[in-house]
């Protein structure tokens, strides 16, 4: 049965008591009279406007079925109800305004292929739990504030959205991108009506960056035999050329927005916004720690725990991500272009980070090994607090050389990052040592074989790029060039015999 906050049907807009709208009767009575007295009777821009309103609400009233209907989605998430066109609107609207008229039938469609959209976007399945209710109703203006209800019941959260049946295209999909939101955010908890502190940020920019996808294009509409083709491939050139007019905002503007309502920062906000919900998912697993951070809202007071608690792999502190935003705004925007180091100071500089120095010590003995000691064996040998404190310096230098490396190279860096980076997770989830901190738990053993062996994968593929890199230094000296076979390895440095040269 139907809860009975959501059970009330949509009453009449023209409803007795201190409603000033008139009936139907007294509307087309109006419309008559101005009519017969031509255009020249409307002595005021108010009353042009009530002319106008009173030829769309006719307009409307005569285009619609005498009964409502109620439609079921697919998958029973979404429930609508409203009183379904005859024909399409003769109303002209503005091209640029995007109208599109909504019916139960489209409106349950368009919910699921937007639902679709965002689950792929976040790597989800389909596991709803929240009822979602769509209420229709005839247009009375352009500034229709859109209703959103939620109600937690003792089955659950359910929703209820009361809908023009003629809005812009963009509203009516972040409305229900901004719903399903909340919805997965809501999942089997027990909040006591207290909602979640969903981020400013992720509710303009999940359906901007959707929409950049191409995702607007999936809305059904009645009377129309498909759907808009988009170029989803020159959204980001667009999102860069808006960010480059008004600069991206800092992060804190992001988290508390100016609540004034002023267009021009609106669209600022909107385009900063998408810019970061880009970056976060392009993340490795980033579409994955989102869904967490989601996931986690409804344990945490502020979104900012439910944040760092997701992505603690990469920022332990907000400033740490206020530093992160900085950098990839300015590279986003091209600003810093001649900061992207060349292809052998990234190697060079890959080989320091994975080294360990000489005059650190274990039990009172040096690890010696060339002059340096590779990461493997210092997480094998070292105790539980030096190794986090070590992984945790490297996985920081590890993404501020990502960030600057060629394309060509890059992946590897990201690489050795998300290896350290998954490893100090797993390690710290399963309880990493014992109460000594000396002996490595079960499950964190067999996390640090794990490791290892990929570090050494690495080092394999990183040792042909240093061949790479001697055999181009030598290139550039006078005389013929070294083979690949007539340098010797030391540590994770590739040194060159000039005094052999390849025949």
């Amino acid at each position: 049965m139907r809860p009975s906050l959501l059970s009330k049907s949509v009453g009449s807009p023209y409803r007795a008591g201190g409603d000033r709208r008139e009936p139907p009767e007294a509307v087309v009575h109006k419309t008559g009279h101005w009519a017969s007295h031509g255009l020249a009777a409307i002595r005021s821009p108010r009353a042009a406007r009530a002319w106008l309103q009173s030829l769309l609400c006719l307009a409307a009233i005569g285009l619609r079925a005498a009964e409502p209907v109620t439609r079921i989605s697919v998958s029973e998430q979404f429930v609508a109800t409203g009183v379904p066109f005859d024909a399409p609107s003769p109303v002209s609207l503005p091209r640029s305004a995007s109208y599109m008229q909504i019916e139960p039938d489209t409106a349950i469609v368009s919910c699921e292929r937007i639902k679709a959209a965002l689950l792929h976007e976040l790597q989800l399945t389909d596991r709803w739990q929240g009822k979602v209710y769509v209420r229709l109703h005839v247009r009375r203006g352009d500034d229709e504030p859109v209703a959103v209800q939620g109600q937690e019941y003792p089955s659950g959260w359910v929703y209820s959205i009361d809908l023009p049946d003629l809005m812009d295209r963009r509203r009516f999909f972040n409305t229900i991108v901004q719903v399903l939101l909340l919805e997965i955010a809501n999942r089997g908890t027990r909040n006591e009506g207290i909602p979640v502190d969903m981020p400013k940020w992720l509710e303009a920019g999940m359906p901007a960056h959707l929409e950049a996808q191409g995702s607007l294009s999936l809305l059904a509409e009645p009377f129309k035999g498909g759907t808009e083709n988009q170029r989803p491939d020159r959204a980001v050139e667009t999102l860069r050329q808006t960010l480059r007019e008004t600069p991206p905002l800092a992060l804190e503007e992001l988290s508390w927005p100016d609540a004034s309502g002023d267009p021009g920062f609106l669209n600022r906000y909107r385009s900063s916004s998408h810019l970061l919900v880009r970056e976060l998912l392009r993340m490795d697993h980033g579409a994955r720690d989102m869904a967490v951070m989601l996931a986690s809202l409804h344990n945490t007071l502020n979104w900012q725990t439910s944040f760092l608690q997701a992505y603690a792999s990469r920022f332990q502190r907000m400033v740490d991500v206020d530093k992160w935003w900085g950098l990839t705004t300015a590279l986003f925007l091209g600003r810093e272009r001649s900061g992207e180091l060349a292809f052998e100071e990234v190697v060079d500089q890959l080989g320091q980070i994975l080294s360990v120095p000489l005059d650190i010590t274990v039990d009172g003995e040096s690890i010696q090994d060339a002059g340096r000691s590779s990461i493997q064996r210092a997480i094998e040998r070292w105790d539980s607090t030096r190794v986090e404190a070590l992984l945790n310096r490297k996985i920081a230098r590890l993404q501020g050389l990502q960030w600057r490396s060629p394309p060509r190279i890059a992946p590897l860096v990201a690489g050795y990052r998300e290896t350290l980076a998954t490893y100090l997770a797993q390690r710290n989830a399963t309880g990493g040592t014992s109460v000594e901190k000396v002996q490595l738990l079960p499950n964190a053993k067999v996390a640090l074989k794990k490791c290892v062996r990929q570090l050494d994968e690495l080092d394999h593929s990183f040792s042909r790029y240093q061949a790479e890199l001697a055999a181009i230094t030598q290139s550039r000296k006078k005389g013929p060039a070294e083979t690949p076979s007539g340098r010797r390895k030391q540590g994770r440095r590739a040194a060159v015999d000039p005094e052999h040269p390849s025949p």
